[in-house]
């Protein structure tokens, strides 16, 4: 039998990769072993990184259940700004990423939240940076649960957690000076008057981004959708047209309407979204639509009564009898 130091000095020569992979798995090995391509970036919005991870928090969801939330984050690599993030009870996808990425580039309505825009480069990073919420933000909710630490029973809601989440960002981690550039991460990014660059329209960009896309007939009392209705006074013009919608799946109060690919509107739904439709604006538009149709039916009917009053009678078009052809053979002398 070998002895005690013999097995050790075996032990100690194997591949430090190989005990990794066999004693913990194939993440902690990418982690530590995988080589990884790094450029840092040189101004605002030149790479974006954005990635994954499931939160060392549980949290009750909307039925009451405990639930652990999976964040997903989009970094500025200059500023270590975020440009947005999104909260979810689903693993990682691309339909994630696209949802997140579709709130970093496009203009947020939270007026401390300046970070938007295009960026030159978009890529996985491995979320070095969640870290940084881990100790300075998960640490002092209740639920925190590390790994090796049991389940605690949860009394945070879900949305309530991402509200502190996101008082977190804006109010603290963007204006706390970051231990590698050292200087704040919305202070960086804004430095030098930056102006991003934008996209064209929303519009463009939900055709882009919104990967959920289905086809619909639209009724006379609007668009059905997952049992709701979504009504907008464009489609007075559109009953009984295919369309395509495009929406976010976590939020169905509004879906975006293209007809033939071109973007025709946004829908509201009156049971979800703040924004009601009354009787009034619904006759009004109703009424409009078939003024405009009853114009139409007018003014084609004035042209074809013009056409048929330009044609010829039977009588002008009718040919002149022919005269009665002589024969050519003369068959007497004073022919």
């Amino acid at each position: 039998m070998p002895s005690y130091r013999t097995v050790t000095a075996v032990v100690r020569r194997l591949d430090p990769a190989l005990r990794i992979l066999a004693h913990d798995g194939p993440e902690p090995y990418r982690e530590t072993f995988d080589l990884l391509y790094r450029r840092e970036a040189a101004r605002p919005n030149e790479i974006w990184q954005a990635d994954h991870t499931p939160l060392d928090i549980w949290v009750l969801d909307e039925q009451g259940k405990s639930v652990r939330p999976w964040l997903t984050v989009i970094l500025d690599d200059y500023s270590r700004a975020v440009a947005s993030y999104r909260l979810s009870m689903q693993a990682p996808s691309a339909y994630q990423t696209a949802l997140t990425l579709r709130e970093a580039i496009w203009r947020k309505t939270d007026p401390r939240w300046h970070v938007c825009g295009i960026p030159e480069t978009f890529y996985t990073d491995h979320g070095g940076d969640f870290q940084t919420v881990n100790q300075l933000f998960l640490s002092a909710q209740p639920g925190y649960a590390p790994r090796g630490i049991p389940r605690p029973q949860p009394s945070l809601p879900l949305a309530d957690f991402a509200g502190r989440l996101q008082a977190f960002l804006l109010d603290d981690y963007h204006h706390r000076v970051h231990r590698e550039t050292g200087v704040a991460p919305q202070e960086r990014w804004e430095a030098g008057g930056f102006l991003p660059r934008m996209p064209d329209s929303l519009e463009q960009l939900d055709l882009l981004l919104l990967t959920v896309a289905k086809p619909r007939r639209i009724q006379q009392d609007g668009i059905h959708l997952q049992g709701l209705r979504y009504l907008d006074l464009t489609l007075a013009a559109y009953v009984g047209e295919s369309v395509v919608i495009r929406y976010d799946p976590t939020d169905l109060g509004e879906i975006r309407v293209y007809h033939e690919g071109r973007f025709l509107c946004r829908e509201v739904c009156q049971e979800l979204a703040d924004r009601t439709i009354s009787l009034k604006e619904i006759v009004q538009a109703r009424t409009q639509r078939r003024r405009q149709v009853g114009t139409d039916l007018k003014e084609r009917t004035r042209v074809l009564d013009v056409l048929l009053a330009r044609q010829p009678t039977e009588a002008e078009t009718a040919p002149a009898p022919a005269e009665p052809r002589r024969p050519r053979l003369k068959r007497y002398h004073n022919e």
